[in-house]
């Protein structure tokens, strides 16, 4: 059953924070928009997934690169200790009258000294789609980080509302712990100059030193929760150096819920778990494509302009430029199944990732129907302790009154006092744990209500 609540607008958190480590001595305000830029802004984790994305994105420019023409520049010294030689005898030439003899000498094809630059270009003309699959597998994990990276996002926004709602708890709690010691503390002095003008008994002292007392108590251990839970939020913050408390936003706000229809079919589109697994099978399908390339013969054309001596002209053995292009073919016929098996092992994991899709449907829903009862609870508990509110400070006014007249014992009066100060403290209570049960809302149903404002606080008299 869905939780019927007032519709709040949309707002976008944009967060500026500046100035923000100026403290004089004094409470610096901070809203819960503050908190939540600052903790994005600060966050370690986050940037460490950037730079994951980052990575991928490189990975993903480089794949692509590999369908490109490529240009590559070699150059090579080869020394040969031995080259072929042929020894050309003396020739004689008779030329009627008289002869010329042409003395013999060494040919050699060849040089013991052999350098050769060479540029080249290089362009992919098939390959199973091998190079296309791989480059759109690559870009698949992308998208797979960048949902890592706006799960990361949410996770860290939903941590720094949870740590400030509990510092808004513990701060509001300490507010009225010092509002009950400076209550007592006046009963106190009132009662003993009646016991000193003897218009009450030696028991009405020992009764408000004794809440008092206890008042004291409960007022040390409200400072010691304000203290953690402020050193928490500096934490988060990254500003555990600033001794200072921080003025909180009040925590009692009208109750907001926005009403989803169909939940769970919301928290399938927006939970960025559902988009990671998603992703991540289209990887694991891309690479059953790059596999299944594998079959097929892969041809390459390339074409070289080179530069070198003796070039292919041995005999002339000179520096010369000439120029090669060819094509390339490689087919691999027969690999004893290894490609079938990388292939079944790609399609393995396919079938696992369906496995944790409906896993993870199913944990989701109890999520969500569990984060809406919690959270129905929690609004029903903020209904009952404004109510008792209400009723203990009119019982506190009326014992008060008739404590005055003197027709109300000091018992009466201080259990009147204690009942209205531990419905207030019950009421900040329920609010914190509403808010807390509205965050786990938030985080089943996908982050969707992340962005509503919390209404202006309730006034009382």
């Amino acid at each position: 059953m869905l939780i019927k609540m007032k519709r709040a607008g949309f707002i976008p958190i944009l967060v500026v924070l500046v100035g923000f480590m100026a403290f004089e001595g004094q409470a610096q305000r901070l809203t819960l928009e503050d908190a939540v830029g600052r903790a994005l802004e600060v966050s370690e984790e986050l940037r460490i997934s950037q730079e994951e994305v980052r990575k991928y994105e490189l990975q993903a420019s480089e794949a692509g690169s590999r369908r490109l023409p490529r240009l590559d520049f070699s150059g090579q010294y080869i020394f040969t200790s031995e080259v072929m030689s042929l020894d050309q005898p003396p020739t004689t030439v008779n030329l009627g009258t008289t002869s010329l003899t042409i003395p013999g000498s060494e040919i050699s094809f060849g040089d013991e000294h052999t350098v050769d630059f060479k540029l080249q270009v290089t362009q992919p003309l098939f390959t199973g789609f091998g190079l296309k699959k791989t480059h759109q597998a690559k870009r698949r994990e992308v998208l797979a980080k960048q949902s890592e990276y706006d799960r990361t996002r949410w996770e860290i926004r939903w941590q720094a509302e949870e740590v400030y709602t509990r510092a808004q708890k513990a701060a509001e709690t300490l507010k009225i712990a010092r509002l009950q010691v400076g209550t007592l503390e006046r009963h106190l002095a009132d009662a003993q100059r009646r016991v000193e003008q003897g218009v009450a008994p030696l028991e009405v002292t020992a009764r408000a030193k004794y809440a008092l007392s206890r008042a004291k108590l409960q007022l040390q251990q409200a400072e010691n929760a304000d203290q953690l839970a402020q050193f928490a939020l500096r934490e988060l913050l990254d500003l555990t150096e600033q001794s200072e408390s921080f003025e909180l936003d009040s925590l009692k706000t009208a109750i907001i819920v926005v009403e989803v229809e169909q939940v769970l079919e919301y928290a399938r589109r927006h939970r960025v778990e559902f988009k990671t697994y998603h992703l991540q099978r289209d990887v694991l399908s891309e690479l059953v494509g790059v596999r299944q390339a594998s079959y097929y013969p892969s041809l390459f054309a390339f074409g070289a302009l080179n530069y070198g001596r003796p070039g292919v002209d041995r005999l002339a053995n000179d520096w010369m430029f000439y120029q090669t292009a060819g094509l390339s073919l490689n087919w691999t016929l027969w690999d004893w199944k290894g490609r079938h098996n990388r292939i079944q092992e790609v399609k393995a994991a396919r079938r696992q990732i369906d496995e944790s899709l409906k896993a993870l449907e199913s944990r989701v829903r109890l999520e969500v129907q569990a984060a809406q009862r919690a959270l129905q609870d929690a609004a029903e508990r903020v209904d009952i302790a404004i109510e008792n509110v209400q009723l203990t400070r009119d019982i506190q006014r009326w014992v008060e009154a008739r404590y005055r007249q003197g027709t109300a014992t000091e018992k009466e009066y201080l259990d009147a006092l204690d009942d209205y100060h531990g419905s207030e403290i019950q009421s900040i209570v329920a609010y914190a744990d509403y808010w807390l049960a509205l965050l786990e809302l938030k985080r089943a149903s996908g982050g969707g209500l992340i962005n509503l404002k919390r209404p202006s606080p309730i006034q009382y008299e």
